[in-house]
């Protein structure tokens, strides 16, 4: 009992708070409980292994299915289309993943993890099969948004891995989980690309599905985790679900979807400064600011923001601002990396495919050793921090771009994304050994929200200063290159807009003289490499910021302990006894306070 106690003082939790002052009512002891596993008699055996497999599999056809359908978005839109909402088919299921992860990782903590995979396993398949199946534009856009709601449920095996293995082996754990889940992102263009090119991006959807199939057997079978819930004395789980923070729900929800919506209309439907743009992007961040007053002043009964973890500011709360700064450097890499290789390197699908695996393959090879060392060697802030000035470093040396910088720009994103699985690593670990076990889901979900909205902010601001820039070196570069070559001064915009647009079958391109051409082809090559530059210049700007963030976050060393908080029902069972009554039981005072 002593180590149990130790460790929750240890976390810091601040347990007499309003929202969530506790008494311990039913606090299982070192010997009789499940959760508190000596590291002695800890075992890695099979059964874990099976259910670390399903749980990590399932995260991976998610991971796949994001990088494989945003790589052949304009294939489909061939197939299907034309429609101009055919970005969608991609960004709805990352809005859909950002808007419900937070929600689904609160409900897994109060009524657990398992009832959450096992209805993600079900609407990974029926999201799949709809896109697989889907004749035109908007279906597969339905089908994109289900799939984002079974990944924001399946997203939760950082959660549930993290709590079947000692707290001192989480890092080790997140950090193997990140090298498995790499493999989506390293081989999902060019498998995508193979499709595209010996069969049809149908089966894209067909792979991710028999893959799906597997994984609900598995976590089926395997995945029984014991006493995984936060249950009220007296009270049903509808009477939990009812007391919900809806309200909080929805501000959150709706702010983040409108707010990405802005993001996507902008630059495709719209133009970055129009109306259409702007208004959804003011009006979701004003959501989002107005679920931050109604979850700091409500008095609420399960609140989705518990302010116990929210007060924990060195703990939890500064990690998540570092984490949005995370988001903010690498996505001036992923956002770019896809146009940068088309623009100046190649076009040949295959090669593009492989090009684009640079971004997995670093972190499938070394994303490992961060898990490693985030178990093993002391000062893990630290290396956290190390590991957020090396991920700054890598994105502003992309800023030695060039024409012929195939192979030092490939190296450079496979060096930052090794640097993104790092981060990713240290933040969930560290996130969730800042809170209480009772939180963890909704750590797990807060940080990878977090890191998405630092990207989607980014993506802003990049974009705009790329365009901005392009436009700038076309108008004062290009044009007076292509003039000096002797095309006509009229022609010189129709020519620049049909390469630019990659259509080279208009009159204005087929209608040039190789000379002409060339020079054309050359000085827009030098427009992007400069555009390209000052994009990746700016990005150092905010790693400067997330590293002296950073820096005030608490060290986690003396938290990595030999406890366990969860154990399984191992072996292949249909059903399985999971509630022994030793979960975490709360009960309401007087004036309506939860105490556990």
């Amino acid at each position: 009992m002593s180590e149990h106690k130790s460790d929750l003082a240890a976390e810091g939790q601040d347990w007499k708070s309003n929202a969530e002052h506790v008494e311990v009512l039913n606090t299982p002891t070192d010997e009789s409980s499940s959760s508190n596993t000596d590291a002695e008699q800890y075992h890695f055996t099979w059964g874990k292994f099976a259910a670390c497999v399903g749980l990590t599999l399932g995260f991976l056809s998610d991971t796949f299915l994001i990088f494989s359908t945003a790589t052949v978005l304009s294939y489909i839109n061939a197939d299907l289309g034309p429609s101009s909402s055919y970005v969608w088919i991609a960004t709805g299921d990352l809005v859909a993943s950002a808007a419900s992860g937070v929600l689904i990782g609160r409900l897994s903590d109060i009524f657990g993890r398992r009832m959450m995979f096992l209805v993600g396993g079900v609407l990974a398949l029926i999201g799949t099969l709809v896109s697989a199946l889907g004749k035109n534009i908007p279906t597969l856009i339905a089908g994109g948004v289900i799939i984002g709601l079974a990944a924001a449920a399946r997203q939760g095996a950082f959660a549930a891995i993290g709590e079947i293995v000692p707290k001192k082996s989480r890092g080790m754990a997140f950090g193997f989980l990140e090298n498995f889940v790499s493999l989506g992102v390293a081989f999902g263009p060019p498998i995508s690309y193979s499709c595209i090119k010996h069969s049809s991006w149908r089966t894209i959807f067909w792979i991710a599905f028999a893959v799906d199939v597997v994984v609900l057997v598995i976590v089926f079978l395997f995945y029984h985790p014991m006493n995984q819930y936060i249950h009220e004395e007296g009270k049903s789980s509808w009477y939990q679900v009812k007391h919900l923070d809806w309200v909080g729900l929805f501000l959150f929800s709706a702010g983040i979807t409108v707010f990405l919506m802005g993001i996507s209309f902008g630059g495709n439907n719209y133009p970055w400064t129009s109306a259409g743009t702007l208004v959804p992007i003011i009006i979701g961040a004003l959501a989002l600011i107005a679920c931050g007053f109604w979850e700091a002043f409500a008095s609420l009964r399960y609140p989705l923001f518990p302010s116990v973890i929210l007060k924990n500011v060195r703990g939890f709360t500064v990690m998540q601002i570092g984490v949005f700064f995370v988001g903010m450097v690498f996505y001036s890499t992923a956002v770019l990396w896809p146009e940068q290789i088309q623009a100046l390197f190649t076009t040949e699908l295959t090669k593009v495919g492989w090009y684009s695996a640079a971004s997995g393959l670093g972190p499938l090879c070394f994303g490992w050793l961060f898990g490693m060392a985030a178990s093993k060697l002391p000062h893990v802030k630290w290396q956290m921090v190390a590991t957020m000035c090396a991920l700054t470093a890598f994105s502003g040396a992309q800023a030695s771009v060039s024409v012929d910088s195939h192979v030092a720009s490939t190296a450079l994103v496979a060096l930052l994304f090794i640097s993104v699985s790092g981060m990713a690593t240290y933040s969930i670990n560290m996130s969730q050994l800042g809170v209480a076990h009772e939180y963890i889901g909704l750590a797990t979900g807060v940080t990878i929200t977090m890191r998405l909205l630092g990207g989607a902010v980014a993506q802003i601001i990049y974009v705009s200063i790329l365009k901005n820039t392009l436009s700038s070196q076309v108008a004062n570069v290009a044009a007076p290159a292509l003039a000096k070559a002797g095309l006509a001064p009229t022609s010189i915009p129709a020519t620049l807009e049909a390469l630019l647009t990659g259509n080279y079958r208009s009159p204005a391109v087929t209608g040039l003289s190789p000379k002409i051409l060339g020079v054309a082809v050359a000085s827009l090559r030098q427009a992007y490499v400069v555009s390209f530059r000052t994009v990746y210049l700016s990005s150092i700007a905010f790693g400067g910021a997330g590293i002296i963030v950073l820096c005030f976050a608490a060290n986690v060393d003396h938290l990595r302990t030999s406890k366990v908080e969860i154990e399984l029902v191992e072996g292949a069972h249909l059903q399985a006894k999971t509630d022994t009554g030793e979960g975490h039981i709360v009960r309401a005072d007087d004036a309506g306070h939860l105490h556990a």
